[in-house]
């Protein structure tokens, strides 16, 4: 294992799961933003994923506030990296949760994650960023989105780079559709509303297409997506599951309106960072009370529009709200910068 003497470092762990990658790279654009943190190096380690028995024999031993150091081989690859010291570890995802502990205990430092702890104590968290409204006590940080990778760049021009880099016309209307799937607690949108919904965005404004599915989108859906959805030959699609890829914030960037499905909390974040008209079709029930409650705050902030394909015609179509990127921007900086002068 090499041994790193460059400046002190914050140590980045990542599963490479597209979604939790953001997150992660939102919480670095927020601890950007803070001086202790603006000149340190930034190293990215790839875990591995564990066993099913070793996840669960690393986390139970956590749990009985055992310090297991030796379960790292199971996480770490032996190739890495070491850097010297480390001033923070931040990761997003389950299976990161055992070495975020394990090497913030080691290098005695701060750590920062967005997950569920899977029954780890939250003593071993610096900061936890939580979805849940009713999680307000540390060491949990309730944000106004998810940290996303999107979520302080500069909007000047990044439309139009974008349309570049899509191959579209500068001056067209385009409507962007990210797809993801239904999860156990939440449904995410019906082949029908789909429909509805582009078909009222092309009568009302004549727009270009871009859709793009997720890595969680069975390629059943997508092949009745493909069925059943009505493109025109100059629409763009992404079929995730069919081994296409895209890159995400071109899509988002180039749009004059996004319909999200409503179960992703980090494609909603990633628009609502961005600034762009958010439609959100409502499909219940929702049985994830904390994600139901998010959505409904997001709705009363202005954020998004959430209803049926039928409320469409309730809406003008040049006033649908959109975050603002600046105020939600500020407030996770300050929100953040007080927790961790609290855990000093």
């Amino acid at each position: 294992m090499g041994h790193s003497t460059d400046r002190p470092v914050i140590l980045v762990l990542t599963d490479g799961r597209a979604g939790h990658v953001s997150k992660t790279q939102g919480m670095l654009l927020l601890l950007a933003q803070l001086a202790p943190y603006a000149d340190h190096r930034v190293q990215w380690w790839s875990i591995r994923q564990p066993q099913a028995w070793q996840r669960r024999l690393s986390r139970g031993l956590l749990r009985l506030g055992l310090m297991p150091y030796w379960c790292l081989r199971w996480y770490v690859p032996t190739d890495v990296e070491w850097p010297k010291q480390v001033s923070v570890v931040v990761s997003t995802g389950g299976d990161t949760l055992v070495p975020n502990v394990l090497l913030s205990q080691l290098f005695q430092c701060q750590n920062l994650v967005s997950s569920a702890l899977r029954g780890i104590p939250t003593r071993y968290f610096s900061v936890v960023f939580s979805a849940d409204i009713s999680q307000l006590a540390p060491p949990y940080l309730c944000t106004p989105i998810a940290p996303t990778k999107m979520q302080f760049a500069q909007d000047t021009g990044r439309g139009l780079s974008a349309r570049q880099r899509l191959g579209l016309c500068v001056d067209r209307p385009i409507l962007t559709l990210l797809i993801g799937a239904d999860t156990r607690d939440c449904p995410a949108a019906t082949i029908d509303q789909l429909i509805h919904m582009i078909d009222w965005f092309r009568r009302h404004t004549q727009c270009q297409v871009l859709l793009t599915t997720s890595r969680r989108t069975p390629i059943s859906e997508e092949q009745a997506l493909q069925q059943q959805l009505l493109f025109e030959a100059d629409d763009q699609c992404c079929w995730v599951a069919q081994g296409q890829q895209c890159h995400v914030e071109d899509y988002i960037d180039a749009a004059d309106w996004v319909i999200c499905t409503q179960e992703s909390e980090s494609m909603l974040s990633e628009v609502i960072s961005v600034g762009r008209p958010l439609i959100v079709p409502q499909q219940d029930p929702i049985r994830n009370q904390s994600h139901a409650q998010r959505l409904m705050q997001w709705e009363q902030r202005g954020w998004l529009w959430r209803g049926t394909a039928e409320q469409l015609n309730q809406l003008d179509v040049k006033r649908l709200p959109k975050g603002n990127r600046q105020d939600i921007g500020l407030q996770m900086v300050a929100s953040l910068a007080d927790y961790l002068a609290k855990v000093e």
